[in-house]
């Protein structure tokens, strides 16, 4: 689901996996070498690099699950490019006259 306000962007998505116990939320980002606690079984840096790039991007990323439902995450990104320093941003110089 995509919703936006004046300010920000908003993108939910859900999967169907089996849930995600409440106590496992704080290492759902990590790599999974990273992981400590082998009760999460994950094959990847999905979600590690989604994170990423979501606070590249000034965002936020969160997860609301409930063992045994689906996994809904949302992200949250700003609009515009205020919220940006100078050296985070790319300008694109091929189309400037000389």
């Amino acid at each position: 689901m995509l919703s936006e306000t004046r300010e920000t962007v908003t993108l939910t998505v859900e999967d169907n996996g089996k849930g995600i116990k409440r106590e496992h939320f704080e290492n759902i980002f990590q790599t999974s070498s990273a992981t400590t606690k082998r009760a999460i079984k994950r094959t990847g840096i999905g979600l590690t690099l989604t994170k990423s790039l979501v606070e590249m991007h000034h965002g936020t990323i969160e997860v609301e699950s409930t063992e045994n439902e689906l996994n809904p995450f949302t992200i949250r990104l700003l609009k515009g490019s205020a919220h940006f320093n100078e050296s985070e941003l790319h300008h694109d110089r091929r189309n400037r006259k000389p």
